[in-house]
Formats: C-alpha cells, structure tokens, sequence
C-alpha cells in the first residue's frame, strides 16, 4: 500500500511551510549592502517664462508614487507638451520668453501632461550608477489656438537637485530574511520631512510588509518593520514581487536602525525584531 506524504492536514501545512522556506532561500541574500544610496534633495533658482508661472508649477521629487519614485512637474497644461531636462551640472542661461534654463542638460525627456497637469519620469534611487550631483528642470510649451491661451506658453520651473552619495558601511546584520533595500531621503525642501524608501523582494505574492513604530533613543532611530508570509495554506503564485514602504522618520538622530520581524498569517509567534540595516544620516 502506498502512503501519501500529503495524507493529512498537518503534513500538507508543514509541506507548504517548506515550499515556501525553499522558495524563499531562491531569493538572493543580503550582502552587506541593503543601503546602497543616500539621497539629499533641494530645490534652486526659480520658475520663469511668459507667461510668468504660477507657484504650483515646479518640479519635485515624489516619493509616493505607486512603485519607484519619481521626478513630477507639476500644474502644466493638461494635454500639451511637457518635457524633463536632466543634467549633471547646474547653468543660468537667458533663453527667449523670459525663461532661463538652469540645468546643462544630457537628457531632455519629452511627453505631454495628464488630465491633472502632471508628468512624471521614474527614477530608481538606490541605483548606485546615479551617484554624484543630478538637476533636474521641467518645460510647459503649448502654443495658441482653441480654447488656449493667446500666447505662446514657455515655462521653467525652478532647479530641482539630488545629491546621491554611497551607503554607509554596515555592521554584521542579524536580519537573514529576504532581501530589504533601504534609501534615507534627506529633503531640504521646505515642508518635507527626512524618509525611509524601504523595499523588499519577496518569494511570492500575498506578503505584506508594514510599519510597527518609530522611536528615538540614545541617539538613534529605530524603525520597526512586520514581513508578514502569507499562510502556507493559502494558493501562491511563486513571482517574485517587490513590497515597498516609505517611512517618515522627521528629523531623525545621526544613526537609524531598521529591525525586521517575519510572521506568518494564521500561525501564532512571538515578537522578535532583527537589525536589517544601519543609515547614517551625516552626509
């Protein structure tokens, strides 16, 4: 007689917690490095062109798009032509309409604006090929007709500047799970708060990956963070799936810490946090 090893329930769940413990050992590692990045963001110079634009109309770094931030102009001409000037060095020059380009641009990004006046270009930042001085400024064009203005419309927003420097060193990190990627935004725009871009490639879907606290002690922030598994009796699609979670962190001390604790749905644990990843906030 043949014995099945799914015969029962119990072997059927401890299988499952296997296959997920397999897929999940599939996922590379962290080396040593989940800060690759650390990014200082400021704004310069101010908007021009004719006709003079708004204060709505800048450009800005969003962090909370809906995966990878982005660089967003925003408030230009539903529908007419938008474009993104990128460059490694900052310039003032007089162009025509009043509009002085501050960037020496390498790239110039072209599309048109949405419905809601907005453009946006993606921008991975914990790529360490973005190391170094990045600027950044935003072009509105539309020229007359129906329902537009009787102008010509040539705008500038003011500079937009990001400074990426390299990931501190790390110590021994006692967090083994799947890999975390962490990027501190360092923004001194005003109103905008330091942030944690947090990311995590998991096994599979269903996972979840949420904030449990902030707090300040000794002269460190810690962030704790919940990766939760989904429960193995549930049917997964084995992709790999990247879960982010940006973290507010306002003003944080010179050290952050982030610890990790893993669960899994439906199956009782107790609390137990691991340092994943150590940011200097000096740079």
């Amino acid at each position: 007689m043949k014995v099945s090893l799914f015969s029962s329930p119990r072997t059927r769940s401890l299988a499952c917690v296997a296959v997920l413990a397999a897929m999940a050992s599939a996922v590379p590692a962290q080396q040593h490095n989940p800060v690759p990045t650390r990014v200082k963001v400021e704004s310069y110079g101010t908007a021009s062109g004719t006709p003079e634009p708004s204060s709505a109309f800048r450009t800005r770094l969003d962090t909370n798009a809906i995966g990878e931030s982005v660089v967003r102009i925003s408030a230009g001409w539903p529908g007419e032509l938008a474009g993104l000037f990128l460059g490694r060095q900052s310039q003032a020059l007089t162009l025509p309409f009043n509009a002085t380009l501050l960037v020496d641009p390498l790239q110039v990004t072209y599309s048109s604006f949405d419905l809601a006046g907005n453009f946006a270009v993606p921008l991975d930042l914990a790529d360490t090929s973005l190391i170094g001085s990045l600027y950044f400024q935003g072009l509105n064009y539309l020229v007359p007709g129906p329902g537009k203005p009787a102008i010509v419309v040539f705008q500038l927003t003011q500079g937009l500047k990001l400074t990426v420097v390299p990931g501190n060193e790390q110590p021994q990190l006692p967090y083994a799970g799947p890999p975390l990627t962490t990027t501190l935004v360092a923004s001194q725009v005003p109103g905008d708060t330091f942030q944690l871009l947090n990311r995590i490639v998991v096994p599979s879907t269903d996972w979840d990956l949420r904030l449990e606290s902030v707090d300040a002690r000794n002269g460190v922030t810690r962030v704790y963070l919940t990766l939760e598994a989904p429960n193995p009796n549930v049917g997964l699609l084995p992709v790999l799936e990247t879960k982010r979670l940006r973290v507010d962190v306002g003003s944080p001390a010179e050290r952050i810490e982030v610890h990790i604790q893993q669960v899994t749905r439906g199956v009782p644990s107790l609390p137990a946090f691991f340092l994943a990843a150590v940011i200097e906030t000096s740079f």
